[in-house]
């Protein structure tokens, strides 16, 4: 069944005519089927000017769910400021060909990271990926906050022996703080970033985990601190859902 929520400024949505009339803002697709996402975009890029602000998606299991959404993407993303990714933490997902290298505007990504399963995967390959579709451009971005929503570090992350969490973190740490060469100089491709947000779940990672990561925060962006970037850590003590609005409006 699709789920597709929305944030508009104070107006409610009843119809397709309402959502071109109020300038929808925020969307949040959750397991949203690809003939919704399309109907969505129709709509959309109806408007005179582009209105949405915030994209937040959870992957459905459908075919072209992922087309669908590189779709919205490139037709009423040109205006984004807020991009998140938050896949299931139980089941794996692709992102197709979903691409922000066309976000120019985008300033906040937010990512879920899973450490389930870290012998079939990568934790930090998707958002790995999407960040390398934004660093890319050669004219630069506007990313000032990244936020990382940590689920499932076991107790196997912990007995992989010593610095085992710096070599977890090191691709992040490298892909955040690396440089590019424009013409004859060099510049650091996150010039703008302000800070990185490390978000532990108590609801999947457990108290002896999330002391062992927050005593070893030095550990995870090294090179990133060392650019004057604030790593903030905190932990979600329940994992009750906000609201799907609310969670977008904190984007």
């Amino acid at each position: 069944m699709s789920n597709v929520d929305l944030e508009s400024p104070g107006v409610g949505v009843n119809s397709n005519s309402d959502l071109k009339e109020v300038g929808l803002e925020g969307v949040y697709l959750r397991g949203t089927s690809p003939g919704a996402i399309r109907t969505l975009t129709e709509v959309l890029s109806s408007a005179d000017a582009p209105t949405l602000r915030k994209l937040a998606l959870t992957p459905a299991f459908e075919e072209k769910f992922s087309e669908a959404v590189a779709e919205l993407i490139m037709a009423c993303g040109s205006q984004l400021t807020s991009f998140a990714w938050l896949p299931s933490i139980h089941f794996r997902s692709s992102l197709g060909p979903i691409n922000l290298s066309t976000l120019h505007h985008v300033r906040f990504l937010y990512f879920i990271v899973n450490f389930r399963y870290m012998e079939y995967h990568k934790p930090f390959a998707q958002p790995l990926a999407m960040l390398s579709q934004i660093s890319d451009r050669a004219e630069g971005n506007s990313i000032e906050k990244v936020s990382l929503e940590c689920h499932c570090i076991t107790p196997i992350a912990r007995h992989a022996g010593e610095k085992a969490l710096a070599r977890m973190w090191q691709p992040l740490d490298n892909a955040l703080s690396g440089t590019s060469e424009l013409g004859t100089c060099r510049r650091t491709t996150f010039a703008k970033l302000k800070e990185v947000e490390v978000v532990l779940s108590s609801g999947t990672i457990s108290p002896v985990e999330i002391r062992w990561v927050t005593a070893r925060k030095g550990e995870l962006l090294p090179s990133v601190e060392a650019q004057g970037v604030a790593l903030t850590m905190k932990v979600r003590r329940s994992r009750e859902e906000m609201g799907l609005l609310h969670q977008l409006r904190e984007m």
